[in-house]
């Protein structure tokens, strides 16, 4: 009774099942039944069915009663979602192990109407002009249905948000256009509420529209002028105050950009360009300047601009001291002059306003004295009035200071120095005809002109000299006739008014003095150009500027006064230009009405500032003005129509065609908005704000194939429209699936290559599947599986004794998409032919030794050998060949060798023995082998060194396992008696050469040193390997070689000495000394100096180590030495050390003293007290601190 066993899997009728089902189909549903059959018996052919796992989660959507294969619906289906469905059923055996197979099941969802339209946005957002007139296109909103058979049923309608009647919809486009202009412009944007329905089901969406401003208005300031005021010497960044202008435009139009156009007044202030804030730039001096004029522009994104004028005010501080007319003053006064008589007004003037300008007078003497019992000074005048007679005083000279303080907080002050003479009765001193005199100068008057003549009333012997600022005195000079002449270039625009205090004095002692102010105030002269506060003017300007529109403010400052500093402008050009300039005020503005960029984009002129001063001077200035870009023409698609190709399997998002647009303005609007007007009832495409069409949403080529759009593009004033053809093109969208599961066959391994097995057979619903075949599993590559056709051959010759059964897997794979693919199992087995020799098995290389005492009979060796075949073909006999004149003997069923005769090995050594091996196939086949039997020898000779004593040579630096010299010793026996083994047995206690025990090789073992053993001896050991073993000794004589591995040592690390100033060139300062253990060359020592020596002032022998001076030393240069010595010996590679020398240089006297200035003044007060400190003075050079103290009188 022949037993069954699992070997047949379960069979389909069919390879694959299609059904169709409505969505509308209720949970429980049945879909269809499937039976399988298997061809064993019992448990091994129950069946039990199954759905595999896959991606598509199908066992969530179905389910199949495993018994009897009935298939029901598990949940809902949605043909929106899924309008297909591809399940994997399985039906698997019950046997051990278990067998199966698969088969295919396509299910088809049917549509029906069961979802609302839908938007395809939540809400929308168009632009739209001010300009819009009736009729003109707004926007377009489209919508969806996931039903098929919606999609010509949607009406779209206004709900809400046009209680005007402002904007009408198409009901089957969606398309909304203006149809009342009737307050449309009246606020900033319209919401709209729209609708659409299939007739069943209503969804609703937002349209929001924003009125796009055209740029009518120009921004207008607050205020024609703005007034602000600042302290001088604030920090930089201080806020002074805000402008602010309004423009009425919306959008970008409506956003204003502040700035200075003046590039000379923005490098004092800066406005924020945002918010409009002043603040400064620098610190400001009121003194310089104390109002500063400043035309702020406002300009919105459109090009529009205004003007406006801020007056900024620089406030006083107290910053600047009371400053005297006269540096000093010199009068003398007659002993009976009356008491409460003035005899000298001194006068100060404060650039700060008042009341920090307002100035005080006092007397103010350094020591205590009884001057101001006196005399006293007015506070307000600075008059000196006598408060005493001073008749008793007669030649007394005074000497104080008056002091002008101003009321400032904290008060600031200066002081004037004062000398009084008081005269006697019959002294006459120099009096001037004159006190004050006043005289005006051109300032271009040449050096040499006479500005007046002083005059005395008293005929004595004078002198004359001038005293006043250090600038005015630069100017002017006076000779002992009292003449008063021009010495240097005059320029109002620094300075208008000179001060002159000429000084009459005699030359008694003390001199009798007279003073009178001369007043010298300089006259204009045209000697300025006008100057412009910008290199360059530069203005954007909008093409729809109204004529007389101010669009540059130019201005240029003249340093002259009067006419000479009165300017006019005018515009100088080679061409005409539609613009004017106000010859007053330099502004330019607009004198047309039809500015068009698209006709020229740009003016460039000059103007020209010129003042009333004769001659006339003038400058001129670049004007650059351009036209900004106004929307007055139509965006234009570059094509009429446009064609294009999409592969249906492209993802939402895909561009399929850039739409590219022309537009005689500047740039695009940025208010483009692009329409799919007709041609995509299943909005299939989209259009980018970039004017690129996208999928936007998934293709069926099968469903349509090709789109006909009508496109449009608005700006929110023009309207543009193009056609684009769309080919949808075929693609890869279908899995392939394999026809059968398994395929099984038996195979002879003789079959010759190439030999045909069976066709792979698979399905691709594609038009034209592109498949590629391979096959996978162990011993695929014995196998060529065509990748085109699925054929499945012989690659190479098989062989059963390498692998006896294939379990291997054919995949069929789309060539695009390799995730798609099918398998197929494939179960190939093979049968045996007698294609295999026995094969002999190496025992020792089949070797085997024999003593030549061993007895007849004792067994040599056991021959092994295997076929790799099965059954008979497998089974061997052995036989030899030659039994080497019949001393062995081998079993034919175990392959024993053994002993038939005795053995000399003085005879022969060696045998070799041809074996055969033959097994039972048919025909049979056969092999050889040579077996090798020794005959083993007894040891009685010893080892033999070839010399008696090795000499060989070392460096003391070769690195550990250095070779130094090999030994050798042979033996006469042979074999193990033969194998000679080395050692050291003497004259290595240090361990510092090892021996390699089987090559004699002597190398290093450890690290050498000359410096410490130069010579070594060393007794070598030979024995060999017998039974008992022999041994000889030989010598090995080892000499170290001197290596540089010590560098040079100095006796100290640092050295110190000390050497005067004055020695002499070439005498020793000191001796350095370094010490190197190695020999001859290795030690012998250089020295040099390397560093510290920048001057080169020493020297050291080369090979001494005596440090000499090399130039003249200076103490009062250099005083200490750091020098840096090198030691280096003469080895190879060279070894060195350092070592620091330190000199210091004494001091020797070989320098005078010196003073630090070559002349000195003080004041000394004639009634101070004796031995009084006037003036110390310490002189550059004093040697050991040594202090002279000289004053000349």
């Amino acid at each position: 009774m022949v037993t069954d066993v699992n070997d047949c899997a379960p069979e389909f009728f069919q390879d694959s099942y299609n059904i169709s089902i409505s969505e509308s189909a209720s949970f429980g549903s049945f879909i269809l039944r499937v039976t399988a059959t298997d061809n064993d018996t019992d448990i091994n052919r129950v069946i039990k069915y199954s759905i595999k796992k896959d991606d598509e989660n199908s066992t969530d959507y179905f389910h199949i009663d495993e018994k009897e294969g009935s298939i029901y619906l598990k949940q809902s289906l949605d043909h929106e979602t899924r309008p297909f469905h591809h399940v994997v059923l399985e039906a698997t055996d019950s046997g051990l192990p278990p067998l199966s197979t698969t088969t295919h099941l396509w299910i088809t969802v049917l549509d029906v109407n069961d979802n609302a339209p839908k938007f395809e946005q939540s809400s929308y957002s168009c632009w739209l002009s001010e300009d819009a007139e009736r009729g003109q296109f707004v926007t377009m909103v489209t919508a969806t249905d996931p039903d098929i058979v919606d999609h010509s049923r949607l009406v779209y309608g206004i709900t809400g948000g046009n209680a005007q009647q402002m904007f009408d919809i198409n009901s089957k486009s969606g398309i909304i256009i203006v149809s009342n202009l009737n307050k449309l412009t009246t606020v900033h944007e319209h919401v709209l509420n729209v609708s659409v329905s299939d007739g069943v089901y209503t969804s609703f969406s937002r349209v929001r529209i924003e009125m796009v401003s055209t740029n009518r208005h120009n921004p207008v300031f607050e205020k024609l002028q703005y007034d602000g005021r600042i302290l001088e010497n604030q920090l930089s960044g201080t806020l002074i105050l805000r402008v602010q202008a309004i423009d009425n435009d919306t959008g970008p139009y409506g956003e204003v950009s502040y700035s200075i156009p003046s590039k000379k007044m923005s490098k004092i202030f800066n406005i924020n360009n945002i918010t409009g804030e002043i603040i400064s730039r620098m610190p400001l001096d009121r003194e310089e300047t104390s109002l500063y004029e400043i035309s702020v522009l406002a300009c919105d994104q459109g090009a529009r601009c205004g003007y406006t004028l801020v007056r900024i005010r620089v406030s006083d501080e107290n910053d600047n001291s009371p400053r005297f007319l006269l540096p000093e003053y010199k009068t003398c006064i007659h002993s009976s002059l009356p008491v409460n008589t003035g005899f000298l007004t001194v006068k100060a003037v404060d650039d700060d306003q008042e009341p920090s300008g307002q100035i005080t007078y006092s007397i103010n003497d350094i020591e205590p004295s009884d001057i101001t019992k006196l005399m006293t000074v007015n506070k307000y005048t600075g008059a000196l009035v006598l408060l005493k007679t001073v008749e008793s005083l007669k030649n007394n000279v005074y000497q104080f200071f008056i002091r002008a303080t101003d009321s400032g907080t904290p008060p600031r002050q200066s002081d004037v120095p004062i000398e009084l003479f008081v005269l006697s009765p019959e002294d006459l001193p120099p009096v001037f005809l004159q006190e004050d005199q006043k005289f005006n100068l051109t300032e271009n008057s040449p050096i040499g002109t006479i500005v007046t003549t002083v005059k005395l009333v008293s005929e004595v012997e004078t002198k004359y000299k001038i005293t006043a600022s250090d600038e005015t005195a630069k100017l002017f000079t006076i000779n002992d006739k009292g003449q008063i002449t021009v010495t240097g270039l005059l320029d109002r625009e620094k300075q208008a008014f000179h001060i002159l205090g000429v000084f009459a004095y005699t030359e008694s002692s003390p001199p009798l003095t007279a003073l009178t102010e001369v007043y010298v105030k300089v006259l204009d002269e045209n000697d300025n150009a006008p100057e412009f506060d910008n290199d360059f003017y530069n203005a954007k300007i909008s093409e729809a500027i109204a004529e007389g529109t101010v669009v540059v403010k130019t201005r240029a400052i003249d340093l002259d006064e009067g006419k000479n500093g009165e300017i006019k402008y005018l515009i100088n050009s080679k061409s005409n230009v539609p613009f004017v300039i106000d010859q007053y005020s330099g502004s330019i503005s607009v004198s047309v009405s039809n500015l068009d960029r698209e006709v020229k984009s740009s003016y460039t002129f000059d103007v020209m500032a010129f003042d009333s001063g004769t001659p006339s001077f003038n400058s001129t200035v670049k004007v650059h003005i351009s036209l900004v870009d106004y929307n007055d023409n139509p965006s234009r698609f570059s094509q009429d129509s446009y064609a294009a190709s999409v592969e249906e399997d492209s993802l939402p998002g895909t561009v399929v065609v850039q739409l590219t647009l022309v537009d005689d303005d500047n740039e695009l609007p940025a208010t483009l908005m692009y329409h799919i007007r007709d041609g995509d009832m299943h909005s299939k495409f989209a259009i980018r704000s970039t004017g690129e069409v996208y999928v936007a949403n998934t293709l069926d080529r099968e469903t349509l194939d090709s789109y006909q759009l009508s496109i449009l593009v608005t700006d929110g004033t023009y309207v543009s429209t193009t056609q684009l053809h769309i080919t949808v093109t075929d693609v890869n969208d279908e899995k392939p699936y394999c026809l059968h599961h398994r395929y099984r066959r038996m195979l002879s391994e003789g079959v010759p290559i190439g030999n045909f097995l069976l066709k792979i057979e698979a399905r691709d619903a594609d038009l034209n599947p592109k498949l590629r075949y391979y096959l996978t599993g162990y011993g695929a590559e014995h196998f060529s599986l065509d990748i085109d056709t699925g054929l499945l051959k012989t690659a190479v010759a098989l062989d059963r004794e390498k692998q006896s059964r294939y379990n291997l897997e054919a995949h069929v794979q789309d060539r695009e998409k390799s995730e798609w693919e099918c398998v197929s199992k494939v179960e190939i087995t093979m049968l045996d032919i007698n294609d295999n020799a026995p094969l002999f098995i190496s025992n020792n290389n089949n070797t085997a030794s024999l003593s030549e005492d061993a007895q007849i009979g004792t067994i040599v060796i056991k021959m092994h050998a295997t076929d790799a075949d099965i059954g008979l073909n497998r089974k061997l006999k052995f036989s030899l060949q030659d039994s080497a004149d019949n001393h062995f003997i081998i079993s034919p069923d175990s392959g024993i060798v053994t002993l038939a005769k005795k053995l000399d090995r003085e005879t022969c050594e060696t045998y070799n023995i041809t074996v055969k091996a033959i097994d039972h196939g048919s025909p049979p086949l056969s092999s050889l082998t040579q077996l090798t039997v020794i005959v083993l020898d007894v040891n009685d000779n010893p080892p033999i060194f070839v010399q008696r004593t090795y000499y060989a040579t070392v460096s003391e630096i070769a690195p550990i396992d250095t070779e130094v010299t090999r030994v050798l010793a042979t033996s006469l026996d042979s074999g193990k008696n033969a194998e000679v083994m080395y050692s050291i047995a003497g004259g290595n206690e240090h361990n510092k050469f090892s021996i390699n025990p089987e090559t004699g090789v002597i190398s290093v073992f450890e690290m050498l040193d000359y410096e410490r053993v130069r010579d070594y001896l060393l007794t070598i050991q030979a024995t060999d390997l017998g039974e008992p073993p022999l041994s000889n000794q030989a010598l090995v004589n080892i000499t170290i070689l001197d290596a540089n591995d010590n560098a040079p040592i100095f006796g100290q690390l640092a050295y110190t000495t000390q050497i005067s100033e004055d020695v002499h060139i070439g005498e020793v300062v000191i001796k350095v000394s370094a010490t190197d253990l190695d020999s001859e060359l290795n030690g012998k020592i250089r020295y040099a100096l390397v560093k510290g020596d920048h001057h080169q002032q020493f020297s050291i022998d080369l090979f001494t180590g005596n440090i000499t001076v090399a130039k003249p030393l200076d103490r009062e240069q250099i005083s200490t030495y750091n020098l840096q010595i090198r030691a280096t010996d003469s080895g190879v590679p060279e070894l060195m050390s350092f070592a620091l020398v330190q000199v210091q240089v004494n001091d020797v006297n070989d320098n005078p003293p010196l003073f630090s200035q070559h002349n000195y003044s003080a004041f000394v007060h004639e009634d101070k007290k004796t031995w009084l400190d006037c003036l110390p003075t310490l002189c550059d050079r004093c040697r050991l601190g040594t202090k002279w103290w000289t004053i000349h009188f």
